[in-house]
C-alpha cells in the first residue's frame, strides 16, 4: 500500500518541524510550504491525502488557500490551525476547510485528525 502524503503549511519553521517529525514517525510522507501561495502552487502539480494549514501567514493565508483549492476542484481533506481565538470553526468551514484546530494542541490530536479524514 502506498504511504499517505500530508502537506503542512505554516510560516513558523519550528511548528512545521515539530509536526513533521511527529507525523513522519507514523510512516507518512510530509511536504512543507511556508505560505498558502507556495502550497497552492505545489498542489497544482502534486496530490496529497491531507492538508494541515495555519491560518495566519503572509501572502496567502489558510482561509484563502482553502477557498483556492476548492475552486481549483481539489477535495483533499484540509484542517486549519490557529492560535487566534477570533477565528471560529464556521470561518474554516465557509472557506472550504473540513475543520479547525486551535493552538496549542497536542501532536496526538493532529494524528487523530489525520486519521479521521484519511484512515491510517
Amino acid at each position: 500500500m502506498a504511504r499517505k502524503r500530508v502537506l503542512l503549511v505554516d510560516d513558523d519553521e519550528s511548528v512545521r518541524t515539530s509536526l513533521r517529525l511527529c507525523i513522519e514517525a507514523f510512516e507518512i510522507d510530509v511536504f512543507e510550504a511556508v505560505d498558502g501561495l507556495i502550497a497552492f502552487d505545489f498542489l497544482r502539480e502534486h496530490r496529497v491525502d491531507f492538508i494541515l494549514s495555519d491560518i495566519n501567514m503572509p501572502r496567502m493565508n489558510g482561509l484563502l488557500l482553502a477557498t483556492a483549492i476548492r475552486k481549483f476542484g481539489l477535495e483533499t481533506p484540509m484542517v486549519l490551525i490557529t492560535g487566534n481565538p477570533t477565528y471560529k470553526k464556521a470561518d474554516a468551514l465557509r472557506s472550504g476547510a473540513n475543520d479547525l484546530m486551535e493552538k496549542p494542541f497536542e501532536t496526538i490530536d493532529v494524528l487523530k485528525m489525520i486519521d479521521l479524514y484519511v484512515a491510517l
